[in-house]
């Protein structure tokens, strides 16, 4: 899979080849559809977070929106460490994952944007 990949605190992420997930007991496999950059993804790959371990190489990103296999659209996040947000694919709890409502809008149905009323 693809994925921004960090290889050293403080530097930039690479986007680079990176192996697959493979998801374990009470995980869910997301294909991710969208990842936002917030101030503690900057923070994490920084290592000036509480929360960065230090484990690198790592791939980016605490939460987005992606489909599961059965073809729920969800918000997520809390993937397992090496794997993050900012890939085609990543692994999470099933426990965090959020069902996205009918008619909100994604950038992967940008015919949607057209007839949206300002």
């Amino acid at each position: 899979m693809k994925a921004a990949v960090l290889h050293a605190l403080g530097a930039i992420p690479r986007f680079e080849d990176f192996p697959d997930p493979q998801p374990g007991q009470d995980e869910v496999l997301v294909h991710v559809t969208a990842a936002s950059l917030k101030n503690i993804d900057k923070a994490l790959a920084s290592g000036s977070h509480y929360g960065s371990d230090g484990q690198l190489p790592t791939v980016c990103g605490v939460d987005g929106v992606g489909v599961l296999e059965n073809g729920t659209r969800v918000f997520c996040g809390g993937a397992r460490r090496p794997y993050g947000m900012m890939a085609t694919l990543s692994i999470v709890p099933r426990t965090w994952c959020v069902p996205v409502p009918e008619g909100v809008v994604s950038v992967e149905q940008p015919e949607l944007f057209a007839s949206a009323e300002p």
